[in-house]
């Protein structure tokens, strides 16, 4: 079965100060090689790791973001 990931879930697996990140490191291990997403999804993901109260740097973002095409399609 495939699983879907949208923006707030991929924000906490990619932002460390998350307080969800433990559920979605959790949900990314139990979909393995079945995890999806979509580019508008990235884009959004990219947009609020960069404008958080504490952002991330829009190069970090952005190696951050391609990063998930190594563990989802």
């Amino acid at each position: 079965m495939k699983t879907y990931f949208d923006s707030n879930v991929l924000v906490s697996l990619l932002n460390a100060r998350s307080s969800y990140k433990p559920q979605a490191d959790a949900a990314l291990a139990e979909a393995g090689a079945g995890a999806f997403t979509s580019a508008h999804a990235l884009a959004e993901t990219y947009r609020t790791l960069t404008t958080l109260a504490l952002p991330i740097p829009p190069r970090q973002a952005r190696q951050l973001v391609n990063g998930l095409g190594g563990i989802m399609e």
